[in-house]
């Protein structure tokens, strides 16, 4: 997981250059995408797919490690997959959002981690209040902001302008 996020992050190419960094990190993205497909294989062959109470699908968690692996699975090999169902391959290009699907394969060590697990559900229960707080912080500068335009309109007209060689008052 953590030499997945490291190449993630290193990418960086600017106007579209490539180079031999980004061929090497295009084949590490191959190999990691390899890695969470075995993964989620073994799961699935371990726990069943959908059809009983403790599958692998009745899981959140391998929920999204199911989409975050099967949107970098259309991502790679999409051209190959479209070209083998008989599809317009000009239809890939509009499905680009796929490769946003790599920014979520860091959310995959939760689920290997019951500890990030109880960090990410104190989030993600926390962000009602915090959203609450948010909008009446946003009420609070709105009304302020109304007051202040009413209460400084005009009172500053003409004030710093410079008409030719005279101060600013």
């Amino acid at each position: 997981m953590f030499k997945n996020l490291l190449a993630s992050s290193y990418e960086h190419l600017p106007n579209g250059d490539r180079g031999e960094l980004s061929d090497f990190l295009d084949a590490t993205e191959v190999y990691f995408l390899w890695i969470f497909i075995v993964e989620m294989v073994v799961k699935i062959m371990a726990l069943g797919f959908c059809m009983h109470k403790n599958s692998y699908m009745t899981n959140g968690w391998n929920i999204m490690d199911f989409v975050v692996v099967s949107t970098g699975i259309l991502d790679m090999y999409g051209l190959a997959l479209f070209n083998l169902l008989g599809l317009d391959p000009s239809l890939l290009s509009k499905m680009k959002l796929l490769k946003m699907g790599r920014v979520f394969r860091p959310l995959k060590m939760i689920s290997n981690s019951p500890s990030l697990q109880v960090v990410m559900s104190a989030i993600l229960k926390a962000l009602g209040p915090i959203f609450n707080i948010f909008i009446l912080l946003v009420f609070f500068i709105v009304v302020f902001a109304i007051v202040g335009v009413e209460f400084y309109a005009g009172g500053y007209h003409s004030h710093c302008v410079r008409n030719g060689l005279q101060k600013i008052h």
